[in-house]
């Protein structure tokens, strides 16, 4: 183990997203299985709060292209949803040993990029199907140590110690505004282990600009975002653009800092329906 390994801080922190999503999950090579609680952050139909599902298949995927890339390594590129699960699918958790299965597995393993299928399922029906790709990046001072990443096959990860009701509601913990216009608060809780908003987060956030720039009732169906650089600083805002597409609207989202209106970090595609398109 080298000394930076050593001297590097514990992650993530004893209060992070990334505990409160309850994550369980077991790598092997090249792909994991894991899963989320169901309730409360993921109650309900995944189209009228897909946030934490892009969140946990984003820290999910990670995890298996950090090991697959080190000693070198790697920052989310893009991330695509599509959820299948229906406004009136779906009812809330009542049992707390209820989970929603999550599966992601490399599909292509280059030498620039990695790419990932992303896969949901929930009582046994798969709720969202996705895509996650990768670029690899040169270790740096600050990345998570090999050793972290290089755990033996088949180890299973649980992040306890998290506490979803004392974070409150998902679109709430992503926004500091309930106004059509969110804010997002860049701090500790939502950074990843290198100090930037962690990559489903981000992608969340623009999903809920993009919910809250359509009509009321609206829920997503298809989340494709692109990366663009790391936001470090905050708060972020949106900027959204909305379009009419056959039943629903297809709606352009610019995430970006208040300070750096022009350095966007993140630029994504969102399509919504609700029960009048």
């Amino acid at each position: 183990m080298s000394s930076a390994d050593r001297d590097a801080p514990p992650f993530p922190p004893e209060r992070h997203v990334y505990r409160d999503l309850g994550i369980e999950s077991v790598l092997t090579d090249g792909s994991a299985r894991g899963s989320i609680p169901a309730g409360p952050w993921t109650a309900g139909p995944v189209r009228r709060g897909p946030g934490p599902l892009l969140t946990a298949l984003d820290v999910l995927a990670g995890a298996v292209v950090g090991r697959l890339v080190a000693p070198d390594w790697m920052a989310t590129s893009s991330l695509e949803l599509h959820l299948l699960d229906g406004p009136a699918a779906g009812s809330p958790a009542t049992d707390p040993r209820s989970r929603v299965e999550l599966e992601v597995a490399v599909v292509r393993d280059g030498r620039s990029t990695v790419v990932v299928d992303l896969l949901a399922a929930r009582d046994s029906e798969v709720a969202a199907i996705g895509t996650a790709t990768f670029i690899r990046l040169p270790r740096r001072a600050g990345n998570l140590p090999v050793t972290a990443l290089r755990s033996e096959p088949g180890r299973q990860v649980v992040l306890d110690g998290g506490d979803q009701t004392a974070a409150g509601p998902f679109d709430e913990v992503i926004s500091s505004s309930s106004s059509a216009a969110p804010t997002l608060v860049v701090d500790d809780y939502v950074r990843n282990s290198v100090g930037s908003v962690n990559g489903g987060v981000l992608a969340a956030f623009a999903e809920l600009a993009a919910r809250r720039a359509a009509p009321p009732g609206s829920w997503s169906t298809d989340i494709v975002a692109h990366f663009l650089r790391a936001a470090r600083s905050g708060p972020l805002g949106a900027r959204t653009e909305v379009h009419p597409r056959g039943r629903g609207r297809l709606v352009v989202v610019e995430v970006g800092g208040d300070a750096d209106p022009e350095g966007s970090v993140l630029r994504a595609t969102v399509r919504t329906e609700t029960e009048q398109s």
